[in-house]
């Protein structure tokens, strides 16, 4: 395929700019508020293994210390009475070593808790159960630091003494944080588990705990179940109905979940992380409960920018133009998500046909995720117009814009000029654009294309050389220079070895496999170039792959297949120039 078809990476326009259906739109609400889109059971909001303990001075205990320690104790404290819990906590887990007093212990325990201080919490709490082996508090922060220490079947092992002494223990802790670890944890795990649920069968935390080993597993079914009967044992776990409906989720029982997912914002209203992912995941179902969601998301929060936007967007893709309007424009006002707001508002104008009010607000996207999309696009709608005023508007960006665009819009500004019909100020555009960034894969791949072109091959070859330099593996690159040699030189060998290369890389790419097809019938391989093009074909039948396969049936004396494979170009691109070169070049017809 030509090679023009197949560029290294996207230059013109950011994705976020151009989605188009529900699942886009969730993707882009995602990369708004990632705690709205993740998978994982630590979004809802469970109850921790223990809870802080204030950091408030206590008075220190009247028994047999010694005058350095009781000193010791008495700074610790001090410490905590003027916020130098560094201090404090140092003196109190040297005092524990030395004394061994479980109160003192405890204390140093509860400090580094509160502190986050994981290494000591974990040394203050082993050392608190060994001298007070039923007290429940130690135990509870002992499994909760080794749960952070990745010490899992340690952890389950002080979580069962827990339930063995009817405490209530969030077993979902200790599977959930499985996920990060090697696949021998998980099935230990998962006996550990099961054997547990011997002695245990109604206890709905260990229940969602093994339904999360069973997902992490590949047995969504059996994780299903395992959830399903813990939401049948206690129907208000909150932490049960949401793992069913997740793995409702998973394996696309989708009204279920639904179901589910509302049930479980029923029970608890006021959790906007869950009501978050409840709109979240309807965005791809039902757009207009999502609304809906939403606007009771933005009630609970009316600060919360993302959730703002959010809302925007919903009511965007459901063609509420005017409420999106306005909820764009507050984000504006607030100086919040302005330039995805400016963004949006330019598409909004744009599909109701108000240019002058599109362009001003893509011109006001500031350098951000949609910055050169929104360049692009101003600047395609000014073309339209004066092609003269868009080059000046991208040209007028260039000294106030952070370097990391710069090749972009020198890109952008070389396009332009090609569009009006001046490919030497688009050479002398790149040209800048690669005194400022030498190594910038978009423009040198860019120039090489225009250089075959202008059938200047010399400088075309030296900058995919260039390319491969910088990055041998680019597949676009490779693909590119051995289709121009192929196409256009008697290195027929060479370009076989670069297009293979491209192969490896990306064996199912319909650029690469038809550019191999050319090679191949070049160097006179008809059968292996037949096969080539017929897979490209079939995976994307376009005008260019169309015109190769029509030419090497043509020329082998299939001509009414090959008439065929024209017109299923034409279908494409009904004024396709590459077919209709090959048919006068070959003296053929289409009836």
């Amino acid at each position: 395929m030509k090679a023009g078809t197949s560029s290294p990476q996207a230059t013109q326009q950011s994705s976020l700019g151009h989605f188009k259906g529900r699942n886009a739109l969730a993707s882009l609400i995602c990369a708004i508020a990632f705690t709205g889109c993740a998978n994982t059971p630590e979004l809802v909001e469970t109850p921790t293994i223990t809870e802080p303990v204030l950091l408030t001075p206590v008075k220190v205990a009247d028994r047999a210390f010694t005058t350095d320690q009781l000193y010791s104790l008495l700074v610790a404290e001090m410490a905590i009475e003027r916020r130098r819990y560094d201090i404090a906590l140092d003196n109190y887990v040297q005092q524990a070593n030395a004394t061994r007093d479980p109160e003192v212990t405890a204390r140093a325990a509860r400090v580094a808790r509160v502190l986050k201080a994981h290494e000591p919490a974990l040394e203050m709490s082993q050392i608190w159960v060994e001298l007070e082996p039923y007290n429940s508090e130690a135990l509870l922060i002992l499994t909760d630091e080794l749960i952070e220490a990745g010490q899992l079947e340690q952890a389950f092992a002080h979580a069962r003494k827990l339930l063995n002494q009817g405490e209530q223990v969030a077993f979902e802790a200790i599977a959930a944080r499985a996920a990060d670890g090697p696949p021998e944890t998980t099935r230990n795990l998962t006996s550990l588990f099961e054997e547990m649920l011997a002695q245990h069968p109604q206890n709905p935390q260990l229940l969602v705990g093994y339904s999360l080993l069973l997902e992490q597993a590949k047995r969504p079914e059996d994780a299903l179940a395992a959830a399903t009967q813990a939401t049948q044992i206690d129907p208000e776990n909150i932490r049960a109905v949401y793992q069913e409906s997740r793995m409702l989720q998973l394996m696309g029982k989708h009204s279920q979940a639904i179901e589910k997912m509302g049930k479980l914002i029923a029970l608890t209203p006021h959790n906007t992380s869950l009501r978050t992912r409840y709109a979240h995941y309807l965005v791809s179902h039902d757009l207009e409960l999502a609304r809906q969601q939403y606007q009771i998301l933005f009630s609970q929060r009316p600060q919360d920018a993302d959730i703002l936007l959010s809302l925007a967007l919903v009511e965007m893709e459901s063609e509420l133009y005017e409420s999106a309007i306005s909820h764009f424009q507050q984000l504006i006002d607030r100086k919040q998500h302005d330039a995805t707001a400016h963004y949006q508002l330019g598409k909004i104008h744009e599909l109701r046909n108000r240019p002058d009010l599109a362009i001003q607000h893509y011109k006001a996207v500031t350098p951000s995720q949609e910055f050169l999309s929104a360049v692009y696009k101003a600047s395609e709608m000014m073309a339209q117009q004066d092609i003269y005023s868009a080059l000046q508007y991208v040209k007028g960006l260039h000294s106030t814009t952070p370097k990391q665009y710069r090749d972009s819009l020198y890109l952008r500004e070389a396009n332009l000029l090609l569009d009006a019909g001046n490919p030497d100020g688009a050479l002398a555009a790149m040209a800048k654009g690669l005194d400022i960034a030498p190594d910038s894969v978009n423009l040198l791949y860019s120039r090489a294309m225009l250089y075959t072109q202008l059938d200047d091959l010399a400088r075309a070859e030296a900058d995919f050389t260039q390319i491969l330099e910088l990055r041998p593996d680019n597949a676009a690159a490779l693909n590119a220079l051995g289709y121009t040699l192929a196409d256009r030189t008697d290195r027929l060998d060479e370009a076989y070895n670069y297009i293979s290369r491209a192969l490896s890389l990306n064996p199912d790419d319909p650029a690469i496999l038809d550019s191999m097809g050319w090679v191949e019938y070049r160097l006179g391989n008809i059968p292996a170039a037949l096969k080539r093009l017929r897979e490209a074909m079939s995976i994307l039948p376009d005008h260019e792959i169309a015109a190769h396969l029509g030419e090497v049936l043509w020329v082998t004396g299939n001509k009414s297949e090959a008439i065929e494979a024209w017109k299923k170009g034409l279908e494409n691109n009904p004024t396709s120039s590459v077919i209709e070169s090959t048919l006068e070049r070959l003296n053929a017809t289409l009836p």
